[in-house]
């Protein structure tokens, strides 16, 4: 989620996705899969602890920066 704010529409994603983990790599992979931004301190902390409260161990996915900061064009693949 490039704008992740609060982390309101990845909790929503981790709810659905909860549902079809039956294996401990299905819980690894939802782990490593959860990625956000935030430019803000504040909806970075929350975020953060949005992601802690809904099973994810370490939300490191979460990054304070802004998005917008670059051209789109020179974010790599992985990156997007």
């Amino acid at each position: 989620d490039p704008a992740c704010g609060t982390g309101g529409f990845l909790t929503c994603a981790i709810e659905h996705l909860n549902k079809q983990i039956k294996t401990a790599d299905d819980r690894k992979r939802l782990q490593e899969t959860i990625h956000g931004v935030e430019k803000k301190p504040l909806p970075h902390l929350l975020a953060t602890t949005n992601m802690i409260l809904h099973g994810i161990e370490v939300p490191n996915q979460i990054r304070h920066d802004n998005t917008l900061a670059r051209p789109l064009i020179s974010w790599r693949p992985k990156e997007r």
